[in-house]
């Protein structure tokens, strides 16, 4: 409830603001308090009672079936490997009561939410069906608005690789020994960014097209370089059974700081131009259109490799 007044109060203007939880979220008083500005995705945890008869869960059997679509499932831990789901997809509006216990007395008598059910069809052997109940605010219309209510909800994951990053699988932060409060929270602070960091790092690393062309002169340069790329693909070869991608990106030269020792002497300049055939320096738009499509659903089958963003620096 206050994480939805606050997003409220921070963002005035925003022309949408959606707050996504999982099963701990489903409160009634949750939905019938959040602030008008602010919609809700949460994942259902209780069978509720729905007005006019009946139950949440057996409401998506009288539904007609929307649309398939593919839902990656996240490892659950190290050495469980991710794979991807076909979900049948339905939605409809339910007409959830209030609970007699412990709910919201003040509250309306009924809320009128969307349900949307993404149902796994023909779950591999010794695999527990992925079956997500989600209700929200957002109204849905179509096969589409259900895929974008299931899409957002996915989002919520990638929290969930921080936390596995922080705990468990990473820094294991729950196995320190400091006893002063002030003193944890600050070291929970630094594990979180540290945490936070290891995760982007894991999606994309940044290697230079002398990871695999010989440019004169550069030899400890390129010597990090190649090793950066190499460390690209054995990490890919460990962590690909846990769902995790690694890839790079090979940029040849781009106008940034680090890049003013050749953009500012004009001979250096020429000759490194000279060598690109698309005849133009990279730019920072080019490397973020490939880090979009490498961080995009679409490359979820690419993992190890060096995307060269070089205008064919690496051909010539």
């Amino acid at each position: 409830l206050e994480g939805a007044a606050r997003a409220a109060e921070r963002l005035p203007d925003a022309t949408l603001v959606v707050v996504v939880a999982d099963r701990e979220s489903d409160i009634y008083a949750g939905f019938a308090r959040r602030p008008a500005s602010i919609d809700l995705i949460v994942r259902a945890a209780r069978d509720r009672v729905l007005d006019g008869g009946g139950r949440l869960f057996a409401a998506p059997e009288a539904w007609p079936e929307l649309a398939r679509t593919e839902v990656r499932v996240a490892p659950s831990r190290t050495g469980v490997a991710a794979r991807v789901a076909i979900v049948a997809l339905r939605a409809g509006t339910v007409e959830v009561c209030r609970p007699r216990r412990g709910g919201d007395a003040d509250g309306p008598e009924h809320l009128s939410l969307t349900m949307i059910e993404a149902r796994e069809i023909d779950a591999p052997s010794g695999s527990s069906p992925l079956l997500w109940r989600l209700l929200t605010t957002l109204k849905v219309a179509n096969a589409a608005g259900a895929a974008e209510i299931v899409r957002l909800y996915r989002l919520r994951w990638r929290i969930e690789e921080i936390f596995r990053s922080l705990k468990s699988d990473g820094l294991r932060l729950e196995e320190t020994q400091m006893q002063d409060a002030g003193r944890l929270f600050k070291l929970a602070l630094i594990g979180l960014a540290a945490a936070t960091r290891t995760v982007q790092l894991v999606d994309i690393t940044i290697t230079s097209v002398s990871s695999s062309v010989a440019n004169r002169n550069y030899a400890a340069y390129a010597a990090s370089k190649a090793g950066a790329a190499h460390v690209t693909r054995v990490l890919a070869a460990e962590w690909a059974a846990s769902g995790v991608r690694v890839n790079a990106l090979g940029p040849a030269v781009t106008p940034t700081p680090l890049a003013t020792q050749i953009l500012d002497d004009p001979i250096t300049q020429d000759a490194a131009l000279a060598r690109i055939p698309m005849s133009r320096f990279g730019t920072p738009e080019d490397l973020l259109a490939a880090i979009i499509f490498l961080l995009a659903p679409g490359s979820r089958f690419i993992t190890g490799q060096i995307l060269y963003v070089d205008g064919g620096r690496t051909i010539s």
